[in-house]
């Protein structure tokens, strides 16, 4: 989470390959979870940590989407017919979830 003031709009696509190098070379579980993001050029990015572990990146062209703004129905019932997950993305989810400390992650069936 970034909290700079003077950062407060800076929005970063950083590529699915560059985390998942990023993570491989900082592990599952990192003592510190500070990362600096640092725009070296007009085209480069570097992901930094301790311990000489870093990544450059060029950033993927576009607007990641204002999830705020989407309303996502919750359901206020149990689905009548039985549940499909894609146990792919329920273990990307998982994954995701432990990186950010989230201790209890919740699910909601959408169809």
């Amino acid at each position: 989470i970034c909290d700079a003031p003077e950062v407060k709009d800076l929005e970063v696509i950083i590529p699915i390959e560059i985390v998942k190098s990023f993570i491989k070379k900082v592990g599952n579980n990192p003592k510190v979870k500070t990362i600096t993001l640092s725009q070296i050029d007009d085209e480069f990015w570097l992901l930094d940590y301790e311990n000489g572990m870093f990544e450059f990146f060029r950033p993927i062209d576009g607007k990641f989407p204002d999830i705020s703004r989407v309303d996502i129905p919750k359901p206020t019932e149990p689905p009548k017919e039985f549940v499909q997950w894609n146990l792919e993305y329920v273990g990307q989810f998982m994954k995701c979830s432990k990186i950010l400390n989230c201790r209890f992650p919740l699910f909601y069936p959408s169809g």
